[in-house]
């Protein structure tokens, strides 16, 4: 076995330029047009003879072509499997075959199928043979043009129904029908009937296994370099029926499912579902088609909400279309990515506000939620601004307009802005537990540390000046919103709060500060106390007046710490400034911990004493708890808790 190592860039580079020699060659030769330089000599009575050793470059040019076409479509098979890779190794056996014959082996392989009559019988050894060739484009735009495009969904559909008979190798089977027809689009030159395929796969049906069998085939197979296709094919399909007038009628193709139970394939048998979720393995294109449909993404985001209900109907519809909400936002990664495109930033928006104008939302794509909210944490504290006035923070969410008074100075660049009571109902529907919950508080530990640092590091001699403060106000006033979200709709907010300071207490009495590599913890720690039992923190009595005095005093003390911290650590001091203060309270030239500080009455009131003495530090810090605080009372004064 021989192999070459061969770059796709330069195959292609290599094609085009055969190509372009064949045309010019042609210009002279007239093979396939009516004018041309020998034609012209002919027509003058002079002699082109000399032509003729021309038509033997032709012919050689034309070999060439055929076979660095099929080498490129070779190379970009391999390439699909290793991403990435500069240099792919080409099997020169496969070289040896004729891209005719090669496409008469697919073309004579799909009449096999043709002639078994189903997948009722023993259809091992020809799903061998289409193994063998799954990888040869030429061989697999043959198959797949012979057999057409109702019999290829229809096969497919087969593998995914239980009853079909294909038994425990169904899945298999399906994978590489699928890695098959992405294959197949990847030929240099399609044959005769591909064409019909494809375009037959963006026609609207009424069948059921036709439009799940469509999108099963696109679920295994690379078909990145055919996104025109797949569009059409998860439109025409699917969802262009879900976006029509009579999107909930049980006759509507998008509502209809592949059989009543599971598929034999672990693929939902959803139709809808199948289609979002098949968008969901190409951001750029869910981003696309979800913003281009016939309705909003809004109310796309509203059709699904009521398909799937609460509790859950239809899952696998809310499931997969958070999968798609996610790749076409921009919002997957760990963690996820806040810059975004425009158009991502867009079908945010409308999957925000939508989703915000549910009380309840299924609870599928509660994960999508928080991980949305994750990746647009500028928006959310944008959005958590409390207008004044006499109708304080009653204000609509905009992609372009500014609210009345927002703080200038504060270095945020939103993509939109929300209003409050959508941050709040946006929040409020991934409180139910913790867990889901998780992505976004991390997300905003990190912006909160992010933010209020370059706040400072950009103004270091004033402690990050008014920048910091109106920043601070903002986490205040969202830290709020949040907080109050999860009092509403946490399935036992008791039993969250218990889990939460458990945690809290756990990390910051084991010594570790404000919880670095937690930054969850972080962004729980600065909203509520945490109940560390240190002596300072007790409550003054168990009452529960006291419990909740003792608790806002914590997370006071914790914000004020943090906030100190903050400020020597992003160089509000030097060093040497650093140095002047108590040794009881340095450690290795470092602030001590939080608990070791706050443990001791003595030591306490000596750190109290020394920030109070430090202008750098003691005035930025007061200012930035005051601003905190009016954001948080602003936060509550909207949702009616103050």
């Amino acid at each position: 076995m021989t192999f070459s190592s061969v770059s796709v860039a330069g195959l292609e580079d290599l094609v085009a330029k055969l190509r372009i020699a064949r045309r010019e060659i042609d210009d002279f030769l007239g093979e396939t047009t009516e004018r041309s330089v020998r034609s012209d000599l002919r027509t003058l009575g002079l002699s082109s003879t000399g032509f003729q050793d021309l038509a033997v470059v032709q012919e050689w040019v034309d070999s060439a072509l055929q076979e660095t076409q099929r080498r490129l479509g070779l190379a970009r098979v391999l390439q699909s499997q290793q991403p990435g890779a500069p240099m792919v190794q080409v099997d020169e056996d496969l070289m040896v075959l004729d891209p005719a014959l090669a496409e008469r082996q697919g073309r004579d392989l799909a009449i096999r199928f043709e002639q078994a009559g189903g997948v009722d019988g023993d259809i091992s050894g020809l799903m061998e043979d289409f193994q063998a060739l799954a990888h040869d484009p030429d061989a697999m735009a043959g198959f797949y043009a012979e057999l057409g495009p109702e019999p290829a969904a229809r096969l497919a559909a087969a593998m995914g129904m239980p009853e079909s008979g294909v038994g425990e190798n169904a899945q298999r089977y399906l994978e590489l029908l699928s890695i098959g027809l992405g294959t197949a689009l990847m030929d240099e030159t399609p044959p005769d009937g591909l064409s019909e395929l494809t375009g037959g796969f963006g026609q609207a049906t009424d069948d059921p296994q036709v439009a799940w069998g469509r999108l099963a085939l696109l679920q295994y197979g690379d078909f990145s370099g055919s996104p025109a296709f797949v569009e059409q094919t998860v439109n025409g399909t699917a969802l262009d029926a879900f976006a029509a007038a009579d999107w909930a009628d049980p006759g509507n193709i998008s509502a209809q499912s592949l059989g009543d139970g599971d598929t034999a394939v672990g693929l939902t048998g959803d139709i809808a579902a199948l289609a979002f979720g098949t968008l969901a393995r190409s951001p750029a294109l869910a981003t696309k088609v979800l913003t281009e449909q016939d309705i909003s993404a809004k109310e796309l985001t509203h059709r699904v909400y009521d398909a799937a209900g609460d509790p859950a109907q239809r899952a696998d519809l809310a499931d997969t279309f958070g999968l798609a909400i996610e790749a076409g936002t921009g919002s997957q990664g760990d963690p996820p990515d806040t810059e975004h495109t425009p158009e991502q930033a867009a079908l945010a928006f409308e999957f925000i506000t939508g989703s915000a104008d549910h009380e309840q939302i299924p609870p599928a794509i509660k994960d999508t939620t928080a991980r949305v909210a994750a990746a647009y944490v500028d928006e959310m504290l944008a959005g958590s601004h409390i207008d004044g006035g006499e109708m304080m923070g009653d204000r609509g969410s905009s992609m372009d307009q500014v609210p009345q008074d927002f703080p200038q100075g504060t270095g945020l660049s939103p993509d939109f802005y929300l209003s409050p009571r959508a941050v709040y109902r946006f929040l409020g529907g991934f409180q139910d537990q913790l867990e889901y919950s998780a992505p976004f508080d991390e997300a905003m530990g990190l912006y909160m540390d992010q933010q209020l640092s370059g706040a400072i590091r950009a103004d270091p001699a004033n402690g990050g000046g008014e920048r910091y403060q109106s920043l601070l106000s903002l986490f205040g006033s969202l830290g709020a919103l949040h907080y109050e979200a999860r009092r509403e709709f946490a399935e036992d907010f008791d039993a969250q709060e218990r889990a939460r300071k458990a945690a809290l207490s756990t990390y910051v009495s084991d010594g570790l500060g404000l919880i670095p590599g937690l930054p969850h913890l972080t962004w729980w720690a600065v909203q509520k106390g945490v109940n560390l039992g240190l002596g300072a923190w007790q409550a003054a009595s168990d009452s529960e007046a006291d419990q909740v005095a003792a608790e806002q005093q914590q997370a006071s003390d914790l914000r004020w710490y943090a906030s100190v911290q903050q400020l020597v650590d992003n160089g509000a001091l030097t060093p040497e400034q650093l140095k002047e203060a108590p040794s009881s309270l340095l450690e290795n030239g470092q602030l001590r911990p939080i608990e070791e500080i706050f443990a001791d009455d003595a030591t306490r009131q000596e750190f109290y004493e020394w920030v109070n003495g430090v202008p750098a530090l003691d005035v930025p810090a007061d200012a930035g708890q005051d601003a905190w605080d009016s954001g948080w009372q602003g936060g509550q004064t909207f949702v009616g808790r103050a």
